[in-house]
């Protein structure tokens, strides 16, 4: 093995100076990858930007995935990269036989024939996406810059990597329909078959055209032309198509889900059966448009639009007579009038509203007038899938961090889903877990809060705990090696727990409670209480994991538990514990050291020894008081009982002076 080169998972050898760029992706690059020993890279890996979530479920469906449509993957590690001198997650994938298809969304090129796109293309990556979805997984990364030639002669074409960023992060709002273009880049959610379908006709769209078709400058504005219009047309425009592409465009870009095309329709078309797209049904339009911010409209998905990308006028406008009367008797449609009453009660209710409850009622009704495009929340967009990549794509950006708290706590995601005409089996799933998230956020104890949200939405996202930043510490064993790692570098006057430690382990832990976190958050006034349960914690994962000997972590814990030392009252004992503490954080077992200051036999011997020299200490105190007595009162006493006087007070002197040397040496 060449000197400089990194080892991946103890097999793959990575070469740090090979940079590949035909290979980047938006937020990675690539790098030269060897089989053991190897003199030739045949593989390609992506260094991945370790803030962003990945999709690693994803990279494992690829794994086992042999179809010649798309790429192959074949291992995911981590890898501590020398120039930032930190961890990234690293994707290895085999290398293409050719090069990209178009390098850059920018990038023009020569029109490929009908045979290439449909022989070359659309058949083996119908097989590929088919063989996503048989294991309930989608792409959600189709565009023209990740298209590889699977062969030299550049006649047929295979999909790129889809696992180092999250679903549609990369993907220009164009290819993306028309519920998921209104969404943020990172809130877009995992999407379904139908989702890449759609990206699947813009692609071919580009392979006629030789380049990306122009769209306006204003996303809003050519969001709001398709909602008007088509995405057929807006993608199209002016270009000249033969009837059998247009016919298979016009199926693939329907923005009726439910008429869209699926596999079996596009697998019909490439082998040559005739298939008429169905005419999309118009939607309905007010008689008299509703007037937002200078803006008509007569959709009512477009004024949902409207109302979201001019918040600061939008709840007046929806608490004013004519919303009423334009939601009433200009769009008099049934089934959005049950929407808005479902989603925010009658008119008059809302009309009632004071401004400071704008923001929820904004929201509530663009959902009801456009159930199936993204929930939207002062000019952020997050699908219900989004959330979570939405959170931890942004937790270090103040203000989308409190948009995407904002639409935890305003339980937006019930109403979004109250109205939902149809429910995929994972959303229900999904819904049960945001149940709970707004009580984390409310409570705000340790293991809860928005730390906790953001690890029961990523089952898949590391630990962001300040003490792993340069980590990537995915599962409970890589949190404690990680802490042992970094422990002599950390200030060990405060506890190895954080609040993002311990959302992490409760999150990923069954057997571990909230409870048991809790005493965490009174460190400062309750030391012995919170060092005891945080040892306990990790010791039991220690234990229950089977995790190596952690010595440095074990050291870290023996500079915290004076306080734990201190609840023994014996003076002899907390000197041997103190002792015993050094000789067992050599060995790193966090067990043994949990048993020498929190055993409980030994707890309670001591206790009643302590008692016991109480109890004496007392009997003491009140044969003093007596003898003290007498002695003030030896005036009165008879000059006969003088001598008997003064051999029982010296018989209780010896008495009392005995009973104090015993109670010391119990203490």
């Amino acid at each position: 093995m060449a000197a400089d080169r990194l080892i991946v998972n103890g097999h793959y050898e990575v070469d740090p100076t090979r940079a590949l760029p035909g290979y980047d992706t938006p937020t990675a690059t690539a790098y030269a990858v060897f089989s053991p020993g190897g003199k030739d890279p045949s593989m390609f890996g992506l260094l991945c930007d370790p803030k962003l979530p990945l999709r690693p479920d994803v990279f494992r469906s690829m794994r086992d995935i042999s179809e010649p449509g798309m790429v192959r993957a074949v291992e995911w590690g981590v890898i501590e990269w020398p120039d930032t001198g930190r961890q990234h997650p690293f994707l290895i994938y085999d290398r293409p036989a050719g090069t990209k298809v178009f390098e850059t969304l920018e990038s023009q090129r020569a029109p490929f024939a009908d045979d290439v796109i449909i022989n070359g293309f659309l058949a083996p990556a119908a097989a590929a996406l088919e063989a996503l979805s048989e294991r309930e997984r989608t792409h959600r990364a189709i565009r023209p810059n990740n298209l590889y030639f699977a062969d030299t002669g550049q006649r047929t074409l295979m999909l790129g990597e889809a696992a180092s960023a999250p679903p549609g992060f990369s993907q220009p709002d164009l290819f993306e329909p028309i519920e998921l273009a209104g969404a943020d880049k990172a809130a877009r959610g995992e999407g379904t078959l139908a989702d890449d379908l759609f990206a699947l006709g813009i692609t071919v769209l580009c392979l006629l055209l030789g380049r990306v078709p122009p769209t306006a400058e204003d996303p809003d504005a050519v969001l709001l032309e398709r909602m008007v219009g088509t995405s057929y047309s807006a993608a199209v425009r002016g270009n000249r198509l033969q009837m059998n592409m247009v016919e298979l465009l016009r199926g693939l870009l329907s923005d009726d889900v439910a008429e869209r095309w699926n596999l079996r329709d596009l697998e019909s078309w490439i082998g040559g059966r005739q298939m008429t797209p169905k005419q999309a049904k118009p939607p309905v339009r007010a008689t008299r448009p509703l007037t937002v911010a200078g803006t008509d409209h007569e959709i009512p998905r477009a004024a949902a639009h409207g109302l979201s990308v001019n918040w600061a006028d939008a709840g007046k406008v929806c608490r004013s007579a004519d919303f009423d009367s334009w939601l009433q008797r200009s769009l008099d449609d049934d089934e959005i009038s049950a929407n808005v009453r479902e989603a925010v009660g009658p008119s008059q209710a809302f009309q009632d509203m004071p401004p400071a409850d704008d923001d929820k009622l904004v929201t509530s009704l663009c959902i009801a007038l456009d159930r199936v495009s993204p929930i939207r929340h002062r000019g952020f967009g997050t699908h219900m899938e989004g959330v979570g990549t939405a959170l931890a794509t942004y937790f270090d950006d103040e203000e989308r961090l409190r948009q995407v708290r904002d639409v935890i706590i305003g339980r937006f995601v019930n109403t979004w889903m109250a109205l939902q005409p149809r429910s995929r089996p994972e959303l229900l799933h999904l819904y049960g877990v945001f149940e709970s998230l707004p009580g984390f956020i409310e409570h705000n104890e340790w293991s809860e809060g928005i730390e906790r949200c953001l690890y029961e939405l990523n089952p898949f996202y590391h630990c962001r705990s300040p003490y792993l930043e340069q980590l990537m510490a995915y599962r409970i064993e890589d949190v404690l090696a990680g802490l042992n790692r970094v422990a002599a570098e950390c200030d060990q006057t405060q506890l190895p727990i954080d609040r993002h430690i311990a959302a992490f382990i409760v999150a990923r832990t069954p057997k571990i409670e909230g409870r048991m976190l809790r005493s965490l958050g009174a460190f400062e006034t309750s030391r012995a209480e919170a060092v005891i349960s945080c040892l306990t914690v990790l010791a039991q994962l220690q234990k229950d994991l089977k995790v190596e000997p952690l010595p440095e972590l074990s050291l870290w814990f023996a500079a915290l538990l004076q306080p734990a030392i201190e609840k023994f009252h014996n003076i002899k004992r907390r000197a041997e514990i103190a002792a015993d503490i050094e000789k067992i954080a050599d060995t790193g077992d966090l067990t043994d050291l949990l048993h020498l200051v929190d055993d409980p036999e030994a707890l309670s011997e001591d206790e009643r020894r302590f008692k016991v020299a109480c109890h004496e200490y007392h009997l003491c105190t009140v044969k003093i008081g007596k003898i003290q007595t007498v002695l003030r009162s030896r005036g009165l006493l008879s000059y006969d009982v003088g001598e008997q006087a003064a051999a029982i007070v010296a018989g209780i002197i010896s008495s009392v002076g005995a009973s104090t040397i015993l109670i010391w040496s119990i203490l």
